[in-house]
């Protein structure tokens, strides 16, 4: 199939599980955008979350953040799609959040934001260090969560909770989706959490207002992905490559399964499926 566009989620795909970048996954990157192939990075995180070796690579113009609720072109600082959930729902989902113990965090206006007291101690959260150490580098830790997240006079990009026992996590999905049904899209990245997005907010509806924007058919885009909130984009694209690493349902709806994240497998894939 022609490749026009590559859409690559970055935890547990394009970077390894110390979340670094490895230099074949670069290269990789790199070469197949000399063949005009536009790259785009589409990740759970906000945009000052993708490493800054990226943001800062001449290939790199688009970014879907948040999970989709927001599609960045970075070339002309042009917001392209945004999904918002707003401060009312918001208010709903953290009354149910904050019934349970697990941590609250939020990304608003590009940012996130924590309660200082979970902040503080995330080792009772989260189980792995270099998670700990993620999120502890991309909070704002804060006094009065609640009321300084619904004052801030804009959407919710992304409401997440960690917590040890996945039990709990599983409750707090068959609440929410009891309470609001196809409001919000419940998915996570990671073993420990759970990220609630508004319903609009997915790769998939990113990808294709992307493919609108410039003028481009789902059918040619490839997308690399591992986790629950990748599968609506590894079935809505027209090449869907998993991660040996990645979710059974990623994996049963792709295309391709490729080598691990840690094995470069997206280099891998670009290297056989393109450069070869």
């Amino acid at each position: 199939m022609p490749v026009r566009m590559i859409m690559a989620d970055l935890d547990g795909t394009l970077l390894h599980e110390d979340k670094q970048l490895s230099r074949r996954n670069y290269e990789a990157l790199e070469k197949a955008a000399g063949r005009g192939i536009e790259i785009v990075i589409a990740t759970g995180r906000f945009f000052g979350g993708i490493p800054a070796q990226l943001r800062s690579a001449p290939f790199f113009r688009y970014a879907v953040t948040g999970n989709g609720s927001k599609v960045l072109d970075s070339k002309t600082d042009t917001i392209i799609y945004r999904a918002e959930m707003s401060a009312r729902c918001g208010a709903r989902v953290l009354d149910c959040l904050e019934r349970y113990p697990v941590s609250i965090d939020c990304y608003v206006g590009d940012l996130g934001y924590m309660a200082r007291s979970q902040y503080d101690h995330l080792d009772r959260y989260i189980s792995q260090p270099v998670i700990q150490n993620m999120v502890r580098n991309m909070r704002v830790p804060v006094d009065h969560f609640r009321e300084f997240v619904l004052s801030r006079g804009c959407g919710l990009q992304k409401l997440q909770s960690f917590c040890l026992d996945h039990a709990i996590i599983d409750q707090i999905r068959q609440t929410l989706t009891e309470q609001f049904g196809e409001q919000l899209v419940l998915t996570g990245a990671l073993k420990d959490n759970i990220e609630i997005n508004d319903c609009r907010a997915t790769k998939a509806h990113a990808l294709r207002a992307l493919c609108d924007h410039i003028g481009m058919d789902c059918c040619d885009v490839m997308t690399f992905g591992d986790a629950d909130n990748d599968l609506a984009m590894t079935r809505a694209a027209g090449f869907g490559v998993a991660m040996a690493n990645a979710r059974p349902a990623v994996r049963s709806a792709a295309d391709y399964i490729t080598s691990a994240n840690d094995d470069d497998g997206v280099a891998a894939a670009i290297e056989k499926l393109i450069l070869s």
